[in-house]
């Protein structure tokens, strides 16, 4: 005998049909969850190198991530995760907001002096 797939068994947790709705993500969740994820990274005191080489992925392939230029595939969340000692939640834009630009951190990275010659007005 076939079994209904929408018959529920005895065991299985009943809910209204509305406490199952999802919150959408935001339009622009790429960029939030990369905003999230470098404030994680940079609260874990780590580089994007650093975070790269103890992933095994390229230092491009996290700033792509963190600028949401790429998609953050589940095994990346959770493995960025453990990383830097947070919970998937925290990455997660519909509870969490990262922090306003002027708040990060960043690296600035100067000229380097040319070999001979002045240098430019």
């Amino acid at each position: 005998m076939a079994k209904d797939p929408s018959a529920r068994n005895a065991g299985d947790r009943t809910t209204s049909p509305s406490s199952n709705q999802l919150e959408p993500l935001p339009a622009d969740a790429a960029a939030v969850i990369g905003r999230l994820l470098g404030d994680a990274r940079e609260d874990a005191g780590l580089s994007q190198t650093a975070a790269a080489r103890a992933l095994g992925v390229a230092q491009s392939r996290i700033a792509k991530l963190e600028l949401g230029r790429r998609q953050l595939l589940f095994a990346e969340a959770v493995l960025l995760a453990a990383l830097y000692g947070v919970s998937l939640e925290r990455l997660d834009p519909r509870k969490n907001s990262p922090r306003p630009v002027a708040g990060r951190r960043r690296r600035i990275d100067l000229p380097r002096a040319s070999s001979g010659g002045s240098p430019r007005p």
